[in-house]
């Protein structure tokens, strides 16, 4: 943290002479959605983004976080952004609407589970991917009673964050998020509430690179589309180039880097490889 502190006195400056775009609107506000555990990595890139984003749009910049996390919160104070904490969102608060309640009740198999969406919001598929990432396995066995009262806790969580969150909005108006997790926990609920309220989301994503990320927009549209798939527009513009041995090599070297030792993240997922021929990998 220290040493990331320093280096940002360069681009302070920088930011000093960034002049704001002129808006009609007052007082809208930038999201950072970091919740109960991001990574230092994106903490970083929206503490130098979001401060550019919020000074050039005129955006107050806000961000979600834990009163558990010390050091997640001195990168989200370094440009001074105000800090929204998820124990005081008075979840536990909120009601429950009694068709909500009924229907998750009569929730019995895996497959109920994972098709039961309310508001257009899939809480189902939220919840199972919740209750299988906090106990690190795939499995879930929907005839046993503790399991699918803790699933039913996941459905019934989600929706009350969904309904925190639309008040949240409304009262900082905000306009614009940051995030990278957008289905499991909190994230998820936060996720949907700002789709369904049409509100500007941006997802960012890692690479297998050392030096690039994705960055998403998301909407009703490209909702649950990997952040690495290709559009209909994009993919009409690719098949539109001339076929050339550029293009080619340029494939041939990314499919080497991505699984050689060029990169960071390829030497830690893929230790003791070898790139081999194809009749060597066929026999």
């Amino acid at each position: 943290y220290q040493k990331f502190s320093k280096s940002l006195r360069p681009y302070r400056k920088i930011l000093e002479g960034v002049q704001a775009v002129q808006s009609g609107e007052a007082s809208r506000s930038l999201l950072i959605v970091a919740g109960q555990a991001m990574n230092i990595q994106w903490l970083q890139i929206w503490s130098v983004l979001g401060s550019w984003v919020g000074k050039k749009h005129a955006l107050r910049v806000l961000a979600i976080t834990s009163r558990q996390k010390p050091i997640q919160n001195l990168y989200l104070r370094l440009f001074r952004f105000k800090l929204v904490y998820l124990e005081d969102m008075e979840i536990d608060q909120i009601s429950l609407p009694s068709q909500f309640v009924n229907q998750v009740t009569k929730l019995k198999t895996i497959d109920d589970f994972k098709s039961y969406e309310y508001e257009s919001i899939p809480f189902g598929k939220m919840a199972l991917s919740t209750f299988s990432r906090l106990r690190a396995s795939g499995i879930i066995d929907a005839s046993n009673p503790e399991s699918r009262a803790a699933v039913r806790y996941w459905l019934e969580r989600i929706y009350k964050s969904v309904c925190a969150a639309k008040q949240l909005y409304a009262a900082e108006n905000v306009s614009m998020l940051f995030f990278t997790e957008v289905f499991m926990e909190e994230y998820g609920a936060l996720y949907y509430a700002a789709l369904n309220s049409n509100l500007n989301i941006i997802r960012f994503a890692g690479t297998v690179r050392d030096d690039a990320i994705v960055v998403q927009h998301l909407t009703h549209e490209s909702d649950r589309t990997h952040f690495s798939s290709i559009s209909e527009k994009s993919w009409r513009s690719i098949l539109r180039y001339p076929d050339s041995l550029k293009m080619k090599e340029e494939l041939e070297r990314n499919f080497e880097d991505r699984y050689g030792d060029r990169w960071a993240l390829s030497n830690r997922n893929q230790p003791n490889t070898r790139i081999m021929p194809v009749c060597e990998a066929r026999e």
